[in-house]
């Protein structure tokens, strides 16, 4: 069943066509996909927390992008003051270098390999001057 199409309400309250209760088919697929045994299904939080969950799995298995933050930085956003917020569902290329460039590589929980990684050239940065040894006598 398409469960990220189905609303919360429609979940709890609903039946299918052979009578069965919406949220029992739920977390039967839900406990597979996720390998969980203990789920709550007497807490409506819970049961929007695991569908929201549910979403977010199918979203990131469609974004193609290398680039993955560890779930604790889900969310975050883009900069300092920025309303731009990233998350694994929906993190670009783009918004992984910017990410980088104003947080740092901690973020991410996987990064693309050196090859696969775009970097543009910048002429700003300063060269560093090699030093010489004294020779000895």
């Amino acid at each position: 069943m398409n469960w990220e199409n189905e609303t919360i309400e429609n979940i709890i309250g609903g039946k299918s066509s052979d009578n069965i209760s919406l949220l029992k088919l739920f977390l039967t697929d839900y406990s597979k996909k996720f390998n969980k045994t203990s789920l709550n299904a007497s807490c409506w939080n819970c049961i929007r927390d695991y569908h929201k969950e549910w979403i977010n799995s199918i979203k990131e298995m469609e974004n193609t992008c290398k680039y993955r933050l560890y779930k604790k930085f889900e969310g975050i956003s883009l900069g300092f003051g920025s309303s731009v917020c990233v998350n694994n569902a929906n993190i670009t290329d783009e918004l992984a270098q910017e990410l980088i460039k104003n947080r740092g590589t901690h973020l991410f929980a996987s990064l693309p390999t050196q090859e696969e990684t775009i970097v543009e050239p910048t002429t700003d940065a300063p060269q560093l001057k090699k030093q010489r040894r004294k020779k000895q006598q």
